[in-house]
């Protein structure tokens, strides 16, 4: 058998939650190889996938014993142990984390040879949350140069990575593909419509998040002018996180504004109902204040669906020159 047939054996770190993450898996096993997610967050179905453990039991042996293989009864230190022996046990050809946040960053303190790393955005193109700090820049910075490749879904996202340290030479665009059984406009709008309770002429989608990077306020906040012109009209928001803080800051500004009759906030659903939504609305609405690829363009335009998009530069790479 050559070495283009050889049955792999990859192991990816990521979020069992995100539909990309679990697509990179189930691509690998629909091809034979021994392809499995450890995650600490979410469930897929049709894939492996190892939950990191929140709770494990205390290692009760003597101390000298215990050191001696650098167990420590520390929550994150037995985690970490937890993954070592899995990665010991499975010995896989290829380590690929997905995002350089956890449980992603784990990927990077593991003694493997062939180390993938797939950038997902705010890893490498800004900084936010509680590992915002130096720390983390460190450890990313680090991270690139360890990574034997370093994958990214646009240009404007690798060049991030490289601004990061990562090698000219070890950097590749993979861009997402759609799958078009899903998401097409082959199917009857009135009838996905009713599916899905929506009685309004005219209907717009924001698939952001709701945080502030999302920027679904300023969609908000344009609704009263909109409505002034087009009354029949529903706004659904579907959104991938379930930030309360952020939901009930929308709702009282909805509020407000008395236009809380014109929204409807979704919540997550599962990425094949996704495609419904494309499909019965009219117009998606994507106006992020920084993003890393146009995946929301991209089904919108599969469906049917015409998109009002940021004027970004992962955006740019997606339309010819003076078009």
């Amino acid at each position: 058998m050559s070495q283009f047939n050889k049955k792999l054996t990859i192991c990816h770190l990521g979020w069992a939650s995100s539909a990309h993450t679990v697509r990179w898996v189930q691509w690998f096993a629909n091809r034979g190889h021994d392809s499995f997610l450890i995650t600490d967050r979410g469930k897929a179905d049709n894939i492996e996938c190892h939950t990191i453990p929140r709770f494990l039991p205390a290692d009760t042996r003597s101390r000298w014993q215990r050191y001696k293989e650098l167990s420590f009864n520390d929550a994150r230190i037995m985690r970490f142990n937890w993954l070592r022996k899995i990665i010991k046990e499975r010995k896989p050809d290829i380590l690929h984390s997905h995002a350089l946040w956890y449980p992603g960053t784990l990927g990077v303190f593991l003694p493997v040879k062939n180390f993938v790393i797939t950038v997902m955005n705010g890893d490498v193109m800004y900084h936010h949350g509680k590992d915002a700090g130096l720390a983390h820049h460190l450890l990313v910075n680090y991270a690139m140069r360890k990574a034997r490749l370093v994958t990214g879904v646009s240009q404007t996202l690798i060049d991030a990575a490289m601004r990061h340290g990562a090698n000219k030479h070890k950097v590749k665009v993979v861009r997402r593909g759609i799958d078009f059984s899903l998401f097409n406009a082959n199917g009857n709008k009135e009838a996905v419509r009713k599916k899905l309770g929506i009685t309004a002429k005219n209907v717009v989608l924001s698939p952001r998040y709701l945080g502030p990077v999302g920027n679904v306020e300023t969609i908000v906040r344009s609704i009263p002018r909109i409505v002034q012109k087009i009354s029949d009209v529903q706004f659904y928001f579907i959104f991938p996180n379930d930030n309360d803080e952020s939901l009930n800051h929308l709702k009282s500004i909805a509020d407000e504004l008395g236009i809380t009759h014109y929204l409807k906030f979704v919540g997550r659903v599962p990425h094949h109902e996704v495609a419904l939504y494309h499909q019965a609305s009219d117009v998606m609405v994507s106006i992020p204040l920084a993003d890393s690829g146009p995946i929301a363009m991209q089904e919108a335009m599969a469906c049917g669906n015409v998109p009002v998009m940021s004027d970004l530069p992962c955006v740019k790479e997606w339309i010819r020159q003076n078009h």
